[in-house]
Parts: structure tokens; sequence; C-alpha cells
């Protein structure tokens, strides 16, 4: 059993198709049988099979409490649905990722040591709070292996992705958000103090980047180590 370091990572939306379920642990066979399922439904409809089935938690449950989620699969682009299979997206956004190789009962320890890890960096996971219940806006298991080809549960391999919230400013773009993330910053408070040129060198960000991120920090009395704010 092993697992990679959490890292983030900026993505595209991606289209998909998805069936929600409520279920407790003791009627999960009903959750894992919706992924063969969809896979029939793909070939019925003679569309590819683009990337690894999901399953996408919205609130989590127990063996007496039902889990709120949305089993899926990618799609090369967005299909009508019908009254069970619905079109759907993952969101564009900031991950905090961590793979594992393993079995996937052992997965509970990998979503607490990955939400730990991006609590303890400074990241904001996308939820929210409800009276006692936690809503997750993109708390995905992507699973990479197929079990028909792969009969060893050691091997398998699961990604755990969780959506986070950011507020650099909305004129950002898509490669400059690529280029944040894969330096480790999500929030704009974590580039306060940081090193301006080691955040131009950064591919995807120039000079008018560097202003932007600048200008917003200052908006909110930080900034750049060399550059304090304006009196």
């Amino acid at each position: 059993m092993t697992a990679t370091t959490p890292s983030l990572e900026h993505r595209s939306d991606r289209p998909c198709v998805e069936i929600p379920i409520e279920a407790t642990l003791a009627e999960w066979g009903q959750v894992n049988a919706l992924v063969g399922e969809l896979l029939e439904w793909l070939e019925r409809h003679e569309e590819p099979l683009v990337g690894a089935p999901f399953y996408r938690y919205r609130v989590l449950g127990d063996e007496t409490r039902p889990f709120e989620l949305e089993v899926g699969v990618p799609t090369e682009g967005r299909l009508d649905g019908d009254d069970r299979v619905q079109p759907g997206t993952i969101p564009a956004g900031t991950y905090a990722i961590l793979v594992h190789e393993g079995d996937p009962d052992d997965l509970p320890g990998r979503h607490a040591a990955l939400e730990d890890w991006a609590e303890a960096s400074g990241h904001d996971i996308a939820r929210r709070t409800d009276g006692e219940t936690t809503r997750w806006e993109g708390r995905y298991e992507h699973f990479q292996t197929d079990p028909t080809a792969e009969s060893d549960r050691s091997k398998w391999i699961t990604e755990i992705t969780y959506l986070l919230r950011d507020d650099f400013p909305e004129e950002l773009t898509a490669p400059t958000r690529r280029a944040l993330a894969g330096a480790g910053y999500s929030r704009l408070d974590q580039l306060d103090g940081a090193d301006p040129s080691e955040i131009e060198a950064l591919h995807g960000i120039g000079p008018s980047v560097l202003e932007t991120l600048q200008d917003s920090l200052e908006s909110e009395e930080m900034g750049f180590a060399d550059g304090g704010t304006r009196p």
C-alpha cells in the first residue's frame, strides 16, 4: 500500500454522465453496481470511455446515515442523458490530489491524510456547513484500475481529489492558475511576502500578471517581499 505526496493541480472542466444515489455503507453494493451500468450505457450509445469512473461525494455518511453522491464517467463532449443517467460536469478549478495504490478499503485513511495536508498547507477545501451536515463541492475518487484486468486489489490505483476555493483575481487565465497551483499556491494570502522574481519566473506569469497579483495583494493590505503596500 503506497500513496503519493499530496500536490496541487489546476484542471479544466470535463463533461461527464452520472447517476445520483443515496446509500449507506451497508448498501454500498448498489453504488458499485452503477459503474457497470454506466459503462453499458456508454456502449449502447456508442460513446467511448475517455477517463476513469469516479464517485463524487456530496455528503458523507456511514453504516446508518446515507452518503449522497454521484457515480460518473467522463465523456468526450456533453451528452444528452435520460430519466436515469444525467449529463454533468467535473468543475474546473485547483484540486488537492493524492494517488493511492492499494486496497480501496484503505481509502478512508488516505482521505484523512489529504484533508490534514490541505488544511495544514493553508488551502481552503470547497465545502460548506448546512446545520450539522457538511456539503462538499468537489470530493472525488477516480478509479484508475479496471478490476476485470487486475484482480489484485493491492495494485488498484485510486486518485483522490478535493476542489479548493481560491480568491485570486477573476481575470487570471487557466495557464496562470496552473502555474500557481504547480508552485503550491491556491490562495492570494499565500503570496504575501513571496519573492516576486520567483513568481514571475513561473511559466505563464509575466509582468502584467505580477502587477495584477500585486494590486490584489495591496487591496488586502498585503504585498510581495520587496513591494510592501503603497502608502
